[in-house]
């Protein structure tokens, strides 16, 4: 797992972060409301939206819907509250990780996004 940086005093900030050796553009944006981020994937330019409005809820996977990038986030917290990231919490109480595309493949984590797993295989 690789530790993706976060800033845990901004409501709204985007990032360039290289996964599976392609660089993203990460835009992170609070909603004061639910009190939760939502987190947008996009190609480095912006011209491709890969993953729009994702929830950023605490310790699932989060990417299982879709194939860019190959890997998965996950968003672990630590103690004994495992509610979302608030504003403060990102690489205090809440960190964010990627699970590379090879790491997925190598420890079978979740056959849905391996592409070398045969589902019809017996």
């Amino acid at each position: 797992m690789e530790l993706i940086p976060t800033d845990s005093a901004f409501l709204y900030w985007d990032q360039n972060v290289a996964l599976d050796g392609v660089t993203y553009k990460l835009s992170f944006r609070y909603n004061n409301r639910e009190e939760v981020y939502y987190l947008t994937i996009a190609s480095l330019d912006g011209s491709t939206v890969y993953v729009a409005g994702l929830k950023l809820v605490s310790d699932i996977y989060l990417l299982g819907p879709y194939t860019t990038p190959p890997g998965e986030l996950i968003a672990i917290t630590s103690g004994n509250d495992d509610s979302p990231a608030s504003v403060g919490d990102w690489g205090v109480r809440v960190n964010l990780y990627y699970v590379p595309q090879s790491d997925m493949i190598a420890n079978a984590l979740d056959p849905t996004r391996n592409p070398y797993v045969d589902e019809n295989a017996t």
